[in-house]
């Protein structure tokens, strides 16, 4: 007899049917009894978009049956354009999206809005790991601080040159300068820095005994012998720091920040947590405070005015250095003495200053200029700006501040670079002589291992050798005679260079004085062209990037140009660190859980901060301090030092009084 059973799950059954129908591939049916095809819905890993099951895509939460692509769920950490939106993107600040349950909950976290979740509601500002916050009265106060305590600052410098005895800081302008190109030359300056602190330390009028010293004169010799002691430490610790090697790293390391800071705009990039935190704070290598303090909340900041502030601020300040310069060189030729110096030396100090800021400001600025072109195309035909997502790359606006940005292209990535050459180009003559000197001095300092060596091998191979002994030392001495007429000359010629062409090339051996254009070409190379390439975080912008910083090393390998051999090393180690932080992003496009996994965070802040460490290593005496430190313990844990004894003249005349009284008594 026959009889109707319930259509079995995964299947429908139409009426009349006698046997069910399969649901189609991917698709299933909770429970039995389904009567058509309506009734089979997608399985878990699948969503529901055009009468088709598709794999969930990267970022969505398909863990239910019967997902459709208008309640796709999100992950923590993604967003998408609208409920109808099958292209799931990755946050930039992947703590601004907190993931929906459904189309109607909201994915950004609170104070977050708009694309991406990058943007911030009214009375939030944006920290420096990318979230929104709320606006305080300690904010506001933060910026109305920082700022006061700025002009103050240069208030107070301006007041102090000018009320300054004048005589008495062209001396120390004089002193600081001459010192600083002694560094380089074998611790002068630091000599320099030891007499001085030996100069302070003695008593007026000289310290001698004389005469019967009572106790109180005998502490007062032992205290002044700790002092001497202390400042001969210190003079010690001050000779052995190569300040010059020191600021060639320190440019080297504020060079690194600079490039690596920028990586996860231009490149679009999602770094580890982490790391991502570490390169927001690097912004203070390039001198963005912009970004770090929170003008959100007293000004509505955007690009456009951003760009505006970075342009014409650095123009505005070189135009006041320029009309100050000016001034001190009118008031220099109608000065004598030591008003006549004090006003060189500040007009020297504005150029310096000015160098320092173009290279502070160079690479900043540059890639903010390039922002302006790099635009961020979505599904739903819109185009936003990437730098900041509010703003749409169609608009009028825009298009004008994109004429602008041309403009600034003009005057700050290629105006730079171009004052630069105007520069060496016209000191070519004097920079071609300091360069057949250095390498004389090159010819002569082989000469004189070679002489050496030669001397040191016929001891060990006598019979072997012998003419080339008797030969050794003759030449030992002609070279050591030629080297020591040569260095004051090299040394004369370097001085007669202004001071702000000394910091141009500082750091650079003279064959190489052009590789500070080579310096502002890599910046551009890293994080200036990829800004061109569409879309951001293609395979062929990394690939580019990769491909740059290999050919950069190779640069930096052939040519070797710093003076020290171990600022060589630091730049390619330097280098070695934006390579792999742009590696980083190739390894997390195949495995999406590298980048959230604490190993590859730990490995990216390992290499950015090992040459910082490195740096340091290089140049701290570490034998100094550790024996500052052994004899701290000694004075603290060990036995109390021994009074010291009281000067001969006092003993003898303590003896003759003694004496005299044992005379009388008896």
């Amino acid at each position: 007899m026959l009889s109707c059973i319930r259509c079995p799950v995964n299947e429908y059954c139409e009426q009349g049917a006698t046997i069910g129908t399969p649901c189609p591939f991917a698709l299933s049916t909770t429970l039995g009894g389904a009567s058509g095809l309506d009734d089979c819905i997608c399985k878990a890993g699948y969503y529901l978009t055009n009468r088709t099951c598709t794999a969930c895509p990267h970022g969505a939460d398909c863990s239910t049956q019967g997902t459709s692509l208008e309640t796709l769920p999100l992950k923590a950490g993604f967003w998408r354009t609208g409920n109808q939106s099958e292209d799931v993107r990755e946050c930039y600040t992947s703590d601004a999206c907190i993931g929906s349950i459904n189309a109607t909950s909201s994915v950004c976290a609170d104070g977050h809005l708009g694309p991406f979740c990058e943007r911030c509601q009214p009375d939030y500002y944006k920290t420096s790991s990318g979230r929104c916050t709320r606006c305080g009265g300690t904010d506001m106060a933060s910026v109305v601080v920082l700022c006061g305590v700025f002009l103050v600052f240069l208030l107070g410098l301006i007041r102090w040159l000018c009320t300054q005895d004048r005589e008495r800081l062209a001396k120390i302008m004089s002193a600081a300068a001459t010192g600083l190109e002694e560094v380089g030359r074998g611790g002068g300056f630091a000599d320099a820095a030891g007499a001085t602190l030996e100069s302070a330390s003695e008593t007026p009028g000289g310290a001698s005994a004389s005469a019967p010293a009572a106790a109180p004169e005998a502490a007062d010799t032992v205290q002044e012998e700790e002092s001497k002691a202390t400042t001969s430490k210190l003079k010690k610790l001050v000779i052995a720091i190569n300040w010059r090697s020191v600021g060639n790293k320190s440019k080297i390391l504020i060079s690194l920040f600079q490039v690596l800071s920028p990586l996860s705009i231009v490149y679009s990039i999602v770094f580890p947590p982490i790391f991502d935190s570490l390169l927001r704070w690097l912004n203070l290598a390039q001198f963005n405070l912009i970004d770090i303090m929170p003008l959100a909340c007293i000004y509505a900041v955007d690009y456009h005015s951003t760009l505006l502030l970075r342009t014409l601020l650095p123009i505005a300040v070189l135009f006041l250095l320029y009309c100050m310069r000016r001034w001190c060189h009118l008031k220099a030729s109608k000065a004598r003495g030591q008003d006549k110096e004090y006003y060189a030396s500040l007009a020297d100090g504005c150029v310096s200053f000015a160098f320092l800021l173009l290279f502070l400001i160079y690479p900043s600025t540059s890639q903010n200029i390039f922002y302006a072109f790099q635009c961020l195309k979505l599904d739903d035909g819109s185009s936003l700006l990437r730098i900041d997502l509010s703003i749409s790359c169609d608009s009028t606006t825009h298009k004008a501040f994109m004429v602008y940005a041309g403009l600034m292209g003009l005057a700050y990535p290629i105006g730079i670079p171009a004052l630069y050459a105007l520069i060496l180009y016209l000191f070519y003559p004097q920079l071609k002589e300091l360069m057949r000197l250095e390498r004389s001095k090159a010819v002569l300092e082989q000469q004189k291992a070679d002489a050496a060596r030669t001397e040191t091998d016929s001891h060990q191979a006598i019979v072997q050798r012998r003419q080339s002994f008797k030969l050794a030392a003759p030449e030992l001495a002609r070279a050591q005679a030629e080297y020591a007429k040569l260095e004051p000359l090299f040394e004369a010629q370097r001085d007669a260079l202004p001071d702000y062409v000394r910091k141009l090339v500082g750091g650079f051996e003279f064959r190489v004085f052009w590789f500070e254009l080579m310096e502002c070409l890599r910046k551009l190379m890293l994080i200036g062209a990829p800004v061109f390439f569409d879309p951001p975080g293609s395979v062929q912008q990394l690939l580019y990037g990769l491909v740059a910083c290999f050919i950069i090393a190779c640069a930096y390998a052939l040519w070797q140009p710093y003076v020290d051999d171990s600022d060589d090393r630091l730049a390619l180690l330097c280098q070695t660190s934006i390579f792999f932080a742009l590696l980083s992003s190739v390894v997390n496009a195949f495995d999406n859980s590298l980048r959230s996994s604490s190993g590859m965070d730990v490995l990216l802040v390992t290499c950015t901060v090992l040459p910082v460490v490195i740096s340091v290593a290089c140049e701290v005496p570490f034998g100094l301090i550790r024996e500052a430190g052994k004899r701290w313990v000694e004075r603290c844990g060990g036995p109390r030092r021994q009074r010291a004894p009281p000067p001969a003249s006092a003993s003898a005349a303590g003896i003759a009084i003694e004496v005299s009284a044992t005379s009388a008594a008896s």
